[in-house]
């Protein structure tokens, strides 16, 4: 019996590492061309796309096909609003490769976040403290709505269907992630297996002695 139980929670163990160790993408737009030629991606400007969860994910690497000189880009998460991104919810920073003006650009982000996010409507932000560009001309499959803000705004979000970006967001089902409180419960209950092994070993010896 007690070998039973130690398979079966070894099974456990290895369908729940299998399952949340399989991201896939959830968002992706597709690459475009190998030609230079988007928008610009500096100080004080930042771009948005819209995209929508169907259910609660784990989101795990978020990425944009980047070109130019350079620099530090921030990716966020923000709530929904239809005017524009609303209130932030999950941010991080990531040092740009330099790829050189007039070069091919290439995907680059952020990997391994962890970002949790209920099923629902969301805005994808970039913003860079360098000089940056995202070539956006043929882009597969854009996202459906996109926002720019900067001076030419009047800083405020401005709402456009044109394509800004392509990206790429890959995670896990939420659900298929381990909760803290399912690895204890495994803890304790190889802890019982342990416990059980001992008290069973020291009835032996007892009787070996009888």
């Amino acid at each position: 019996m007690l070998k039973v139980i130690v398979n079966l929670f070894s099974f456990i163990i290895f369908c729940l590492c299998s399952t949340s160790a399989s991201a896939s993408y959830i968002i992706d737009t597709g690459e475009p061309p190998q030609s230079w030629g988007g928008y610009s991606l500096g100080p004080e400007q930042q771009m948005s796309g819209y995209f929508y969860l169907d259910q609660d994910y784990n989101i795990q690497n978020i990425e944009s096909f980047i070109a130019g000189s350079g620099g530090v880009v921030n990716i966020s998460i923000y709530s929904y609003n239809i005017s524009g991104p609303g209130s932030i919810i999950y941010n991080k920073s990531f040092d740009a490769f330099l790829s050189g003006i007039g070069q091919p650009g290439m995907w680059q982000g952020l990997h391994n976040l962890n970002w949790n996010l209920v099923a629902g409507s969301y805005w994808l932000v970039l913003d860079s403290q360098g000089y940056n560009w995202t070539p956006w001309q043929s882009i597969p499959n854009p996202l459906q709505i996109y926002a720019t803000k900067h001076s030419g705004t009047g800083g405020e979000w401005q709402v456009t269907s044109n394509p800004i970006f392509a990206t790429r967001i890959s995670g896990v089902i939420a659900s298929a992630v381990p909760e803290p409180a399912t690895w204890a419960m495994m803890i304790l209950g190889f802890g019982a297996i342990g416990g059980a092994m001992r008290k069973r070993g020291s009835q032996k010896v007892r009787a070996q002695f009888a």
